[in-house]
């Protein structure tokens, strides 16, 4: 079976970690790494975030005394929206904002937050099914309204990427071994 332009441009970038001397370490981080995202953004994040939306039901449930307007009602129009609004909207920008400079500190981050985007993706996946078992009535648009902005920029980085290493890969193999641009 052939393998995808995907995985191949993948076993050329594993090649070069393979060879580099502290790989078996080096790929362990990564895997820690990972995991602490997934915890923070899954575990840690969906609880908050099912804290805040168990708030605001509460809150549209309660109305101010002498007042027709609930309690969440007052809350939006001094907020200016919606405790929930207000979270993902700081998370997605504290969050781009952490990612932006760590791809600009180093190569290991930039393979971490851009190379491995679709693992960045599936972390956001699984926060949104956390989120629909721990709340009955979690709406799935108020998590990709703001997330979509951080990862559309990181998916551009990606596809970029994979369309490079897909012109490096055509030069390498459209060439005669010895004139190569890129040999493999």
């Amino acid at each position: 079976m052939q393998e995808s332009l995907l995985e191949q441009v993948e076993n050329v970038l594993m090649c070069g970690l393979q060879q580099h001397a502290l790989s078996p370490p080096l790929l362990r981080w990564i895997d820690i790494i990972w995991e602490r995202i997934q915890t923070f953004i899954v575990v840690e994040l969906g609880s908050i975030v099912n804290k805040v939306q168990m708030l605001e039901r509460i809150l549209q449930r309660k109305y101010a005394p002498q007042s027709t307007q609930t309690l969440l009602d007052i809350v939006v129009s001094n907020l200016g929206d919606s405790p929930t609004t207000l979270l993902w909207s700081a998370f997605a920008r504290s969050l781009e904002q952490l990612v932006h400079e760590c791809i600009q500190e180093s190569d290991f981050w930039w393979y971490i937050f851009v190379f491995s985007y679709p693992k960045l993706a599936d972390q956001f996946n699984m926060l949104a099914s956390h989120l629909i078992i721990l709340s009955d009535d979690f709406e799935t648009s108020k998590l990709t309204g703001h997330m979509e902005k951080m990862l559309t920029s990181r998916e551009s980085d990606y596809q970029t990427k994979a369309q490079n290493d897909k012109q490096k890969l055509g030069y390498a193999n459209a060439g005669s071994g010895t004139g190569s641009i890129y040999p493999m």
